[in-house]
């Protein structure tokens, strides 16, 4: 009896699961159902933003994707409401795809995306902006691709100016002491905690260079004097493909 009715219910369509779907809040519909079986782990995977967030209560919001690198979020980046979502996973993001989601997103307290955040040169972006959307998050945690710059980083940080505990892994071209200086300093003033991290090639001429001068600028540079930051080398041969990690870390 109990394989007949499982076949039934491996029959249901997308649209009915998504109806009973709506019966659960995003918490309870991820640790409840997501391991169930493959098919019903997969319908969540694609359809757990037609949940209703206009509903009352607290949300956290994931989303992962199997079949590709880059994940595909289209209900929630066409949404020009403001969710109740406050804790935000995502396994791997475009940067202009994140742009869409800010204004959803104005309620998120915790955002954190495992794989790094892309930038596509093609698609150009305006990145102007009025107001924070993102003044409630204290939390945030980005891996970003070796194209971002510091000009998408200040704009990022524009939309958080109550951030307290930031976490960065990019890349090497991103060493500059004075350059983070005036960014945290002008757009995080209330940050308390620091995890940047800068990969680059073991070996590389420009990499330990750039290092170096951090170390030093950062030796002179009250702010992170005051901030008594630490700076360690951690290379890692099998993880990283012969790329050494530089971490900067405040101490406060």
């Amino acid at each position: 009896m109990s394989d007949t009715l499982h076949s039934v219910i491996e029959f249901f369509s997308v649209e009915l699961w998504q109806e009973v779907f709506d019966y659960f809040n995003s918490n309870d519909l991820w640790y409840s159902f997501r391991d169930l079986n493959k098919r019903i782990y997969a319908i969540i995977d694609q359809t757990m933003l037609h949940l209703n967030f206009q509903k009352q209560g607290n949300y956290d919001y994931y989303a992962c994707s199997r079949r590709s690198w880059k994940s595909t979020i289209p209900s929630l980046i066409t949404t020009t409401k403001v969710t109740n979502i406050e804790y935000v996973s995502i396994d791997s993001l475009a940067f202009i795809d994140l742009i869409k989601l800010l204004p959803a997103l104005q309620n998120v307290k915790s955002f954190r995306s495992d794989y790094e955040l892309s930038y596509d040169n093609k698609q150009q972006q305006n990145m102007t902006i009025t107001m924070p959307l993102l003044s409630k998050c204290i939390r945030l945690h980005l891996h970003l691709s070796e194209d971002m710059t510091f000009e998408h980083v200040e704009y990022l940080l524009k939309h958080t100016p109550n951030l307290q505990d930031l976490f960065l892994w990019s890349w090497y071209h991103l060493l500059s002491a004075k350059k983070w200086e005036s960014i945290l300093s002008v757009q995080c003033p209330k940050l308390l905690k620091l995890a940047l991290i800068c990969t680059g090639p073991i070996g590389d001429d420009y990499f330990h260079q750039a290092s170096d001068n951090f170390q030093q600028e950062c030796a002179t540079i009250p702010f992170w004097v005051e901030r008594n930051v630490t700076i360690t080398d951690d290379e890692d041969y099998s993880t990283h493909d012969y790329r050494s990690d530089i971490i900067i870390r405040f101490n406060i």
